[in-house]
Parts: structure tokens; C-alpha cells; sequence
């Protein structure tokens, strides 16, 4: 149906292009030539876009075609004469029987039908059950009459329970939609409860990379419900990649168990979810231990490039600076300092007249690299890196100069600010 009545269309187009032809010198024949125009124009546009058995194209289709026909004459039964029937009225009585729906409640079989009584229960009047059902009878698979019928029927307890029904119809015809069984979950969340609940799952195996995110929601708008945190537990423990997405959102005495069954069956498995690891990365301090965190890098080296600031952010809470920096060292930028000491005599006496010349700072620094003078090097990038809005550069030059001491959790804090 990629052109609807095109091809039909165009067979129609030989008469009267025949006629045409044959009628160039005739009285306004440039009217009938723009109108053949015009319907070759609109058939050809059915081809390639909206078709032709939608009424926005076919009603310019066939209006062009009663000015390029003209007047026919038809038969009369027993009558020798022939009366002339404009062919421009045609569409102007097929307008009037589709308009029928907004005028009366007839069914009409067209789209104006449901739009009508959508419209009108949006607007707050509410649509009869019994004219949606009418209309459903027309358009059994409309999603927005199922949609409205479904809730219609919630508000009546003898028909409650055939509102999920029409709620079925809506989600099979949008599989791929988080979004109508999350609404669905909302509109019987006071009524059905447990209706609400079946819809929230539904709605997050729909969302894919977000499913944590419509956990969430589903969590928050299900806080009320009796036994709710004992259902959402539940069903983490059936579908394990969720459940760090629920022990970070509920009490203590239901997440740490689920963080222990966590780290038994998904812990060290390459492939994860990347909800799962944000929320292992928000819930390792509270209920994990530093191993545990060990072990999940040991698992996951190839995240190092992606991950290092989580990894030095946990590992830092976790108060283990050495192996922190350990991670950190191998991706700092390369030290370009002389393996020599320089005359940095001048450079000194700057520093202590303009300490804020980084660039005589920066010689300064690079040019001490004798043991002794060590001390006094630190102490200048102390100085420095005191300060907001300097360059990286400086925080680098002080993290090595740390970790020389044996100072880690400096040398950590500094690089951590570099990223």
C-alpha cells in the first residue's frame, strides 16, 4: 500500500489526458490542463509519501479531477434526455460523510471517530464506555481507545478486571515502550496495587540500559504499598543484574544481603551491566571491603582508562593510598625533567621576589633533582599547588614528589585533582 490508489490513479489519468489532447484550442482548456497537472502531481506524491487512500491526498486528488473532467452526462431511465452531474461534488459529499462524528455519535468507520472521543475525554467531560466501546468495535487494535477504555473501566469494580485487557492490547502493539507500562503502573497504582506492580515490571525488561532508572521510579512510586521492599527484593534476587540498582535504594537489612549475592554471582564476570557498576561504585563503601574492590579490578584491567577516577575515589575512601597510587602512577603524563641539575641560582631568587611566575616556577622546579634537594622542591610545589586555576602540570610534578616521600595519600589527592 506504499501508494495506495496510485497506480489505479494513473490508469485513470488516460481519458482524461486523451481528452486533453484531443481539446487543446477548446474554451478553458488551461484549467483543465492545470487541473491534469495538479492530480498527476498528487498521484506521483502517493508513490513516495503519504498515499493516496488517506483522504488529505485523496481529497486534492479528486477534486483536481472533477475540474479536468468537467461534466459527464448520465442516463436518465426513460427519459431520451441526459442532465449534467458536476464531478466537483463528489468530494464535497464523500467531506460530509466523514464529518459525520462531529456532529452525531454515529461510528463512522474513520480515525475522526477516536480522535473525537479521545479529545473529548481529555477535556474532562469523559467519553461514554459504551461509544468507546462502539468505536473499539470499528478499530479493535486503536491504541488510544484501548488506552482510555482500559481506564474507564478501573473506575468501575464490576469492570476492573477486564481493564487489563485493553491494557494488554496497547503493550503487544508497543513492545519496545517503557513508557505506556509505566503509565499504566501509575493510573491502577491506587486501585490495583498488585496490577501496578506487574506493570512496573513490565516496564523496566522494556528499558534496556535505563531499567535502573525505571527501578528507581518504580521503587518511589510503590514506597506506600504493603510489602513493597519485600516484592522489589524479590525480584532482584530473579533478575541479579538489578540488585546493587535496589540495595542502593532501600534499608540496610535488605541491601546487604543483595550486595552479598552480588558479589557471589556477578562480582568477577566480564561483562556487566554499566547501571551495575555505577551502583557498585556508590554502594562498595558502605557494605563492601577493600578486597572485594580488588578483586573487581583484577577483573575489569580494561577499564582502567574509563574508570580511573572511580577506582582512585573508592580505593582513597577505602584509606589504601598506596595501591592507589599504583594504579594511578602508570597514567601519568611522561616526566620530561633533566636527569641533571641546572644553575637554578637566578630561577630562586625570582621565586622568592615573584613567586606567581609559573614559568620561572616551573624552571625552578624542573632544574631540582639532587637528593638534597628534594626538600626544597616539595616545598615550592606545596606552595603552588595551593593555589586555584594553576596548571596540571604542577599537581603531576607534586604527586611524584610525594610519592618519593612516601606520602601517598598526597600524591593520590593531587592527581586526583588533575582528572
Amino acid at each position: 500500500l506504499a501508494g495506495g490508489l496510485a497506480f489505479v490513479g494513473l490508469a485513470v489519468l488516460i481519458t482524461p489526458a486523451w481528452r486533453l489532447l484531443r481539446n487543446l484550442h477548446a474554451p478553458y482548456s488551461f484549467y483543465r490542463a492545470g487541473a491534469f497537472a495538479a492530480l498527476g502531481v498528487a498521484l506521483t506524491h502517493a508513490f513516495f509519501d503519504v498515499a493516496m487512500h488517506r483522504w488529505g491526498t485523496f481529497f486534492y486528488a479528486l477534486t483536481a479531477l472533477g475540474v479536468l473532467m468537467g461534466t459527464v452526462r448520465l442516463p436518465q431511465s426513460g427519459e431520451q434526455t441526459r442532465v449534467k452531474v458536476p464531478l466537483m461534488w463528489v468530494p464535497l459529499v464523500i467531506a460530509v460523510f466523514w464529518a459525520m462524528p462531529l456532529f452525531t455519535r454515529y461510528p463512522v468507520p474513520t480515525q475522526l471517530t477516536a480522535e473525537m472521543l479521545l479529545a473529548e475525554n481529555a477535556d474532562g467531560t469523559g467519553a461514554p464506555i459504551a461509544d468507546v466501546e462502539k468505536a473499539l468495535a470499528i478499530f479493535p487494535l486503536h491504541i488510544g481507545l484501548n488506552e482510555l477504555a482500559g481506564h474507564l473501566k478501573l473506575q468501575n469494580p464490576a469492570t476492573r478486571s477486564d481493564a487489563w485487557k485493553h491494557f494488554q492490547v496497547v503493550n503487544r502493539l508497543h513492545p519496545d515502550s517503557w513508557s505506556i507500562p509505566a503509565q499504566q503502573a501509575i493510573s491502577t497504582a491506587m486501585l490495583e496495587p498488585g496490577m501496578a506492580l506487574n506493570y512496573w515490571t513490565e516496564a523496566i525488561s522494556r528499558s534496556g540500559t535505563k531499567a535502573d532508572e525505571t527501578l528507581n521510579m518504580a521503587i518511589r512510586f510503590t514506597a506506600n504499598f504493603p510489602n513493597a521492599l519485600d516484592f522489589w527484593t524479590g525480584f532482584a534476587i530473579r533478575n541479579p543484574h538489578l540488585l546493587l540498582s535496589v540495595a542502593r535504594l532501600v534499608e540496610d537489612e535488605y541491601a546487604q544481603p543483595l550486595y552479598s549475592q552480588w558479589i557471589n554471582s556477578r562480582l568477577t564476570r566480564p561483562q556487566l551491566e554499566p547501571y551495575e557498576i555505577r551502583a557498585f561504585y556508590q554502594v562498595i563503601g558502605q557494605y563492601g571491603t577493600v578486597d572485594h574492590f580488588l578483586d573487581f579490578i583484577d577483573a575489569h584491567l580494561d577499564r582502567s582508562e574509563t574508570d580511573l577516577r572511580e577506582w582512585l575515589r573508592v580505593l582513597a575512601g577505602f584509606k589504601d593510598y598506596r595501591t592507589a597510587w599504583a594504579i594511578a602512577e602508570p597514567h601519568l603524563p611522561p616526566d620530561h625533567s633533566p636527569d641533571h641539575a641546572g644553575n637554578h641560582n637566578g630561577a630562586l631568587q625570582r621565586w622568592l621576589t615573584h613567586p606567581h611566575d609559573l614559568l620561572n616556577a616551573r624552571t625552578l622546579v624542573e632544574s631540582l633533582n639532587e637528593p638534597d634537594e628534594l626538600t626544597q622542591k616539595r616545598r615550592i610545589l606545596t606552595s603552588i599547588t595551593a593555589r586555584k586555576d594553576i596548571p596540571h602540570w604542577f599537581r603531576v610534578e607534586a604527586a611524584r614528589a610525594a610519592a618519593v616521600d612516601g606520602d601517598y595519600e598526597t600524591a593520590v589527592t593531587q592527581f586526583q585533582q588533575t582528572l
